[in-house]
């Protein structure tokens, strides 16, 4: 596809970009800016032996598990905040139908940024002492200049990132509010970090406003694989400044979660709202 060419996508389409087996990073942050409806819409679609890749996961974890999609899930938490854990991520988890990954916040985010700056590890002292040492496998080395014993943290490399952002030009030129919420860089490293890039966006905007306010871009169409207008597409989590999280939804969510007849419906449900 050329850098500046026309990348709108309908949902079905950008979902075609997410092969069986795919390393799929998603971005959000617990009960922020997931892009739910492109959730959905792989779910719909019964893509099966997925490994997500999500700093603070909740929703999205939760349905891709839940609906069968995915084999293993790497991550810093998986929860709904004072809501409650993630039943079927937490059920799936404990069963050992997945393959559960946990790392420490700056693993997770210095295997990221490992990957964007090209380099095969990072260096740091996070997690030693812990499990997570060995359970991750991670190797100790030595710096060259001080001697001291340090963690090399590979680099997450994925095949495709999922995001959810405000608006976007047909181009690929994405742009979020003026005041960005919690842990939002992490969505675009993870962008940098992949191969292919969907971003599900609530508005496609001109390529003359997209101008106007240049310094709200964060993403650039040579990074960008597709565009997926979404309005309230991260809907029942929020997108700050514009909408709030839906706690109601979530509560009920919460509820259904545990029957299958019930989870079926509620996800019919959301799927077929606008």
């Amino acid at each position: 596809m050329p850098v500046n060419g026309n990348k709108l996508m309908s949902l079905s389409e950008a979902a075609s970009l997410v092969e069986d087996g795919a390393t799929v990073a998603i971005g959000g942050a617990a009960l922020r800016r997931k892009p739910v409806r492109m959730v959905l819409e792989l779910a719909r679609q019964c893509r099966r032996g997925l490994h997500l890749w999500t700093f603070v996961g909740s929703l999205d974890v939760d349905i891709l598990v839940g609906s069968g999609c995915a084999d293993a899930v790497s991550y810093s938490y998986v929860g709904f905040e004072h809501h409650g854990l993630a039943p079927r991520f937490s059920r799936a988890a404990r069963e050992g139908k997945i393959e559960a990954n946990e790392y420490s916040e700056w693993m997770f985010v210095g295997g990221v940024r490992a990957a964007v700056m090209g380099i095969p590890f990072l260096p740091t002292h996070a997690g030693r002492g812990s499990d997570l040492v060995q359970d991750r496998g991670l190797k100790e080395i030595t710096c060259p200049y001080t001697g001291e014993t340090l963690l090399a943290v590979p680099a997450s490399r994925f095949d495709v990132a999922i995001i959810h952002a405000w608006r976007a030009d047909a181009r690929g030129n994405v742009q979020n509010p003026e005041f960005p919420d919690h842990l939002i860089e992490l969505d675009y490293l993870m962008a940098r970090a992949a191969r292919h890039v969907i971003v599900t966006v609530e508005k496609v905007a001109s390529a003359e406003q997209i101008e106007q306010e240049s310094y709200r871009t964060v993403l650039f169409p040579f990074e960008v694989t597709a565009v997926v207008e979404a309005k309230r597409g991260a809907r029942p989590t929020a997108v700050p400044p514009v909408y709030p999280c839906d706690t109601e939804l979530i509560d009920e969510y919460m509820n259904r979660a545990e029957s299958p007849e019930q989870y079926s419906a509620f996800l019919q449900r959301l799927s077929n709202e606008d």
